[in-house]
């Protein structure tokens, strides 16, 4: 895309700034940076960053949700050590404030929430 401040062709670093009227102005990073005087720049990446974040692990968060809520009801049909449930809330926390998860973290959340959706479809029987 085209930066309609500069006229370069960055890769991906352009921001579409719209205004109230449907107006439209291409900006990259560094033409952003140079009109606020500031590394507003660092601020977009950040955001995009968490918001990719957020996207990527979606079904975690979801089913991590389900899990816990029904841990805390007491409907889970299925035990899960307070160690484990710890872990799975630690997890939660810190995938909804926009981190990734490690491995380990994630395949202790694969193991609930595909035992429960497994459970859920009355394929698996305790």
């Amino acid at each position: 895309m085209k930066c309609d401040v500069c006229g370069n062709y960055p890769i991906i670093d352009v921001s579409v700034i719209r205004n109230e009227d449907g107006g439209r102005l291409n900006a990259c990073y560094d033409c952003i940076d140079r009109i606020t005087n500031q590394n507003v720049s660092i601020w977009f990446k950040t955001f995009r960053k968490k918001r990719e974040n957020i996207m990527e692990n979606r079904k975690y968060i979801d089913g991590l949700s389900s899990v816990l809520a029904a841990y805390e009801r007491k409907e889970l049909p299925f035990k899960i050590s307070s160690e484990d449930v710890e872990k799975l809330r630690k997890m939660y926390v810190q995938m909804c404030n926009c981190l990734n998860p490690g491995t380990k973290q994630k395949q202790l959340a694969e193991c609930y929430i595909s035992y429960s959706v497994e459970i859920l479809r009355g394929n698996k029987k305790d």
